[in-house]
This record gives structure tokens, C-alpha cells and sequence, in this order.
């Protein structure tokens, strides 16, 4: 068995960073249809990037095993590139053109807004 090293997260893992959000945060509860889970995994992904001073992987070998997001205050967030904050600025404006959502929670943000986009569907059928 090999040890485990955190190190910086390589690019062709995000996928799976994605994923992890996803069902960590359990989303699929909420949105059913596979491609919106997958669109609404990867705002959240840029979401807390956005606001990350640090990012770091935990790896086994060479297999992901989970990420680390840190916000330290009085440090600079993360560089994103352009397309990143274009696609959760698309996303933040879709639902509140479209959702109006009304979030009552207190930490609506770490939670995705999954929950309350769940209640604004409902409502709307």
C-alpha cells in the first residue's frame, strides 16, 4: 500500500474533484436530470475556487482520494481563468432571472443553493 501525499491537484483530476462535489454535497438529491447535476456540480466547483487562497489534492499514488479548499483571510483568492468566472456568473444570473430563489439558509452558499433551487422547481410545477 503506498502513502498518501498532498500535493497540488493535477488538471485532468478536476473532473473527478467535480464529482466528489457533487455527491458530497449530495446534489443528486435535489436535481434528477444528469446533465443540470453535472452543469450545476461544476458551478459550484468554480463557485468555491473563486473564493479558495488554497487548493490542494490528497493522492495515493496516483489516484485522487479527495481535495482540500482553504479561504485564509487576508490572502488573495485563486486565479481564474476567464471562462470560469463567465460560466458561474452565466449560472448566478439564470437563477435569478429564472428561480428568483428566496435562501433562507444561513450557509446557503457552502450548501450550492442545491436546496433552494429544489424548492424553486417545485413550486414552479
Amino acid at each position: 500500500m503506498s502513502t498518501i501525499s498532498i500535493r497540488e491537484l493535477d488538471p485532468k483530476d478536476r473532473n473527478k474533484a467535480i464529482s466528489f462535489a457533487i455527491s458530497g454535497m449530495h446534489f443528486d438529491q435535489y436535481i434528477k436530470n444528469p446533465l443540470l447535476l453535472r452543469l450545476y456540480g461544476r458551478y459550484f466547483w468554480y463557485l468555491e475556487n473563486s473564493r479558495a487562497t488554497h487548493l490542494k489534492a490528497a493522492y495515493q499514488g496516483d489516484e485522487l482520494l479527495g481535495v482540500i479548499l482553504a479561504e485564509v483571510k487576508g490572502q488573495p483568492p485563486l486565479r481564474q481563468c476567464w471562462y470560469e468566472k463567465a460560466f458561474s456568473r452565466t449560472i448566478d444570473w439564470l437563477q435569478k432571472t429564472f428561480f428568483q430563489i428566496q435562501c433562507r439558509h444561513l450557509r446557503h452558499r457552502q450548501q450550492g443553493h442545491a436546496r433552494c433551487l429544489q424548492r424553486a422547481l417545485s413550486a414552479r410545477r
